[in-house]
């Protein structure tokens, strides 16, 4: 970082070697004097100065920003225009990326299975856009001058009180008892002790109010690093993606989360939701059920797919809800409404077919789990099923004991 405010007033002090004092955010001179008939005065090896008082620091401080106006803007100019440069950087990074993404993005059917379908049931989106518009940037990028300058005396969070010497720095401490170098001032008496050297304060004092310019632009930094961070969050999303596409194949009889696609012969595929055991309470009874597999088939021709069946079960499986064949009892649910019909072939390229593919399977998992609600004729009677548990309490003990998840108890009253 440069530091754009070096020639402070204490530099004026350090290169005319005049000596002066800070006392409660104002500025002190020093005059050499012969007596001490005054009620500020100086007493350093045996002899006397008199000090009088000059401008506050505040104001000193001002008249710096001020003067260096120019200075100050071209820095700040710079240091956004940076930052602003990265994140077009970073933009016109991402472009090539996505454009790379799309010469090679695979449209079989069989990808749009194994990704699109899958990424779609656990609401992962395909789609990686930049949401970052650089003309949010325009309005504030420049603050005035004005608000660049400390509020309050910026000199006095570097240091204590103190008096300058030979370019020697000397704290002031309170005393009760004159000793031999002391200082009165305002009717109050300080020791004096040396703790640096004027060159040392001057460039910590520059470096630090150089800093609290930029820590002033704390707005403007927050929204460009969180800009330069949404680009590299998209960019390793759009990276996942890449190698998603090309390695898609990884994904099969696998899948992703609970969903996973057997490939059947060149163009026939099974889409399998795997669905976690759990418990349903009725009527404040509690069954429990085990884990299900419930899935579509499907049959693919060139770029275009049929969705086969309705979700059925793929094992014999014991439930309400659930016929002998595996077929399950859906009750009025209406799939045209929800834009998929069976036995009817689609183009890839049919809009929100992924999603509607991949929600049709979540009905028959939601059926499964809370069958009851809003459909309250079974295929089997719940009460030919066991109950393991008369209480919520016992329930989760049951849970537990079965590594059932507690979240997994779902009512269905």
């Amino acid at each position: 970082m440069k530091n754009i405010l070096s020639g402070s007033f204490l530099r004026d002090f350090y290169y005319t070697n005049e000596p002066f004092g800070v006392l409660d955010g104002r500025l002190y001179t020093i005059n050499k004097a012969n007596n001490t008939n005054t009620k500020n005065f100086l007493s350093i090896n045996n002899e006397f100065y008199i000090i009088n008082e000059s401008e506050e620091i505040e104001i000193l401080e001002k008249k710096l920003f001020l003067q260096r106006k120019g200075e100050i803007e071209s820095a700040v100019s710079a240091y956004i225009d940076s930052n602003i440069g990265k994140i077009k950087e970073g933009i016109s990074n991402f472009n090539e990326l996505n454009n790379y993404y799309k010469s090679f993005e695979n449209n079989s059917v069989e990808k749009f299975l194994m990704v699109d379908v899958i990424d779609a049931y656990n609401h992962s989106d395909k789609n990686v856009s930049i949401n970052i518009n650089l003309d949010d940037f325009n309005e504030h990028q420049m603050p005035s001058i004005e608000d660049l300058i400390p509020k309050k005396n910026f000199l006095g969070t570097i240091t204590k009180d103190f008096l300058v010497f030979e370019h020697n720095v000397y704290l002031l401490e309170k005393i009760d008892s004159i000793m031999k170098n002391f200082v009165i001032l305002n009717n109050k008496q300080y020791a004096i002790n040396q703790n640096m050297l004027l060159k040392e304060l001057c460039e910590k004092y520059e470096t630090r109010l150089t800093k609290n310019i930029y820590d002033n632009l704390d707005k403007n930094k927050k929204e460009l690093s969180s800009a330069l961070e949404i680009l590299s969050n998209q960019k390793k999303e759009l990276d996942k993606r890449i190698k998603l596409e090309k390695n898609y194949s990884s994904r099969a009889n696998k899948g992703y989360g609970n969903i996973r696609v057997e490939k059947k012969g060149s163009n026939h595929y099974n889409l399998i939701l795997t669905v976690p055991p759990y418990i349903i309470e009725k009527n404040e009874k509690y069954y429990a059920f085990d884990s299900a597999e419930v899935g579509m088939t499907i049959k693919s021709e060139n770029n275009n797919l049929m969705v086969e069946t309705k979700p059925f079960m793929f094992k014999e499986y014991l439930h309400p809800f659930v016929y002998s064949d595996g077929g399950i009892c859906f009750g009025k649910y209406n799939w045209n409404n929800k834009g998929l019909s069976f036995n009817k072939w689609y183009s890839l390229k049919h809009d929100g077919l992924a999603k509607k593919i991949a929600e049709s399977l979540r009905r028959g998992k939601i059926v499964l789990e809370r069958g009851y609600v809003n459909n309250p004729n079974p295929v089997n009677f719940i009460y030919r099923f066991d109950t393991i548990a008369d209480s919520r309490k016992s329930a989760e003990n049951y849970a537990k004991e079965n590594n059932i998840s507690i979240d997994r108890i779902i009512k269905n009253d």
